[in-house]
């Protein structure tokens, strides 16, 4: 993780394997698992990620690591 000054305020880098609207499943021993696209991503204190991710019944699931989750297909490049 990459925090810099920006002209106002910071700017956060980092390097995750997925993305915003990526279609996944996941397997979580916490968490359970399902299916559904990626609709946030925590970034901790100390540089953790977690995945928010919606199913099919609109409903949210929190705290998904990127090692419980498989791709099923990639969302668009552009935001």
């Amino acid at each position: 993780m990459l925090i810099e000054k920006a002209q106002e305020g910071y700017r956060l880098s980092v390097e995750i394997p997925y993305k915003f609207n990526d279609q996944v499943t996941f397997a979580s021993k916490y968490n359970g698992s399902g299916s559904g696209i990626i609709v946030a991503i925590d970034i901790a204190f100390d540089g953790s990620i977690a995945y928010t991710i919606e199913m099919p019944d609109r409903t949210w699931q929190a705290g998904i690591a990127a090692e419980e989750i498989k791709l099923i297909r990639p969302a668009p490049n552009n935001p």
